[in-house]
This record gives structure tokens, C-alpha cells and sequence, in this order.
């Protein structure tokens, strides 16, 4: 399991970009966290995973993963 490079925590979402196939299993794994939708549109450097405890975006491809992506609290 993935643990978040700011505040240490290992409840993480693994973000999934694209157009979904909505199942009972993708539903249930969004409603407790483990999974985050990431849109439709792919930069190439989008990130990997969501920290849900201080909300962080990190795993991105090109490097970036210290906090400095974190969004305004």
C-alpha cells in the first residue's frame, strides 16, 4: 500500500483515468476511497495517487511528489 510523501498516511486512492466501465466492484471501491476518478483528458503527467487524509496528489511521472502539488486547504 501506497503511503502519502506529506503527512505519512496510507489511506491512498489510486486514481483511474478514461471513461470507466461503472461495475457494483468500481462503486463500492469509489464510496470507500480506494479509488478516485481522474476525467476523461490525460496530460501525460497526471498523478497516481490521492492522499484522502491530507489530500495531496502525488505519483506523477515527471517528479513532484514532495507536497508541493498539494491544493490550498
Amino acid at each position: 500500500m501506497k503511503q502519502c510523501p506529506r503527512c505519512g498516511s496510507r489511506d491512498v486512492a489510486e486514481y483511474r483515468f478514461g471513461m470507466p466501465v461503472f461495475s457494483g466492484e468500481l462503486m463500492d471501491q469509489i464510496k470507500k476511497k480506494e479509488i478516485k476518478l481522474g476525467g476523461c483528458c490525460v496530460s501525460g503527467n497526471d498523478p497516481q495517487y490521492h492522499c484522502n487524509a491530507c489530500r495531496l496528489d502525488f505519483g506523477f511521472p515527471q517528479g513532484g511528489d514532495g507536497g508541493e502539488g498539494a491544493p490550498p486547504a
